[in-house]
């Protein structure tokens, strides 16, 4: 979705900010994606120069957006057509999204935990909560900003 360079690596972080959303990396990217589908609506701006001014992949979002077509085909094909029960642009939609997310990502929920390190320094590390396992979150997701307990 966003361009990688390590030479506008700076400009790049400042751009995900615009984006960003504490709670979720993924919701980050829905409001990239929504930015992204209001663009494209304005019959004024030309979409591909919107996204290479945002250091976007105007080739990603397009094929997010032929996916989410396919899905949202398929789903409506087996349910009813209100199955969508809060609108995109509505504040609770982040809820909602964030209840989805906990549902389909559960595997991979983490708390924070302290760590003794072999130099008996205290660091700060995640633990799954269904497998008691370490887990890492990526360097460039804003979550790790943030240090979640």
């Amino acid at each position: 979705m966003f361009w990688e360079s390590n030479r506008h690596k700076h400009v790049l972080n400042l751009i995900r900010r615009q984006w960003a959303n504490s709670d979720s990396d993924h919701i980050a990217q829905l409001n990239v994606y929504h930015a992204y589908s209001r663009a494209a609506k304005d019959t004024k701006i030309d979409i591909e120069q919107w996204c290479e001014d945002h250091m976007l992949s105007y080739r990603t979002l397009e094929h997010i957006k032929d996916n989410m077509f396919q899905i949202f085909g398929a789903v409506n094909s087996v349910k009813p057509k209100n199955w969508i029960k809060t609108s995109p642009w509505s504040p609770e939609i982040y809820t909602d999204i964030r209840k989805a997310l906990a549902n389909g990502l559960c595997h991979n929920l983490a708390v924070r935990s302290q760590a003794q390190t072999s130099t008996k320094a205290t660091s700060i590390a995640y633990r799954t909560v269904y497998d008691n396992q370490d887990a890492l979150i990526a360097p460039d997701s804003q979550v790790a900003e943030n240090r979640f307990d």
